[in-house]
């Protein structure tokens, strides 16, 4: 997502999700937002 030849559509439609879901866990730049940091904590507690 930090690229600007990347196409923030196509990388929704693959895992099937909308692009305000993407934003929620991803800013624009790529980095990780609080919520998604919050799921891959949660996660990581039921993968253990």
């Amino acid at each position: 997502m930090g690229k600007p030849e990347t196409k923030v559509a196509d990388l929704c439609s693959e895992p099937g999700i909308t692009l305000q879901t993407l934003y929620r866990f991803v800013d624009p730049n790529g980095e990780r937002r609080k919520d998604g940091a919050r799921l891959l904590q949660r996660r990581a507690q039921v993968l253990k």
